[in-house]
């Protein structure tokens, strides 16, 4: 992420989820009343900074995907970190047109 941004390239990748993460979207996680009314995945976006405690230089833009998934499945919570803001593009838009075309992608790779 230094190198992307010292050489101005724009990049958006996972982030790996943990407690600190899954804090800030917890009242987006909340949607799980939706999801089991209607039987359908319910997906909420929040866009925020954030600092790792030892790894990260300074803070940096995340999207979170709150999602809850019907039935035993449950909450599936997801991160990316981006150079570009979710008030830029939109949350959802760089979560789901930005993120999962570059995993499809790699998955083609």
């Amino acid at each position: 992420m230094a190198w992307c941004e010292a050489n101005g390239v724009d990049y958006v990748s996972g982030v790996a989820r943990n407690a600190r993460l899954v804090r800030k979207i917890a009242r987006q996680m909340r949607s799980r009343s939706r999801c089991v009314t209607t039987g359908r995945p319910s997906r909420r976006f929040r866009d925020f900074r954030h600092r790792t405690l030892t790894s990260w230089s300074r803070s940096r833009q995340v999207v979170g995907k709150a999602e809850v998934l019907p039935g035993l499945r449950g909450a599936n919570p997801r991160f990316v970190v981006a150079s570009l803001s979710g008030r830029e593009i939109g949350a959802r838009a760089l979560y789901e047109d930005l993120n999962c075309a570059r995993r499809d992608m790699e998955n083609r790779i």
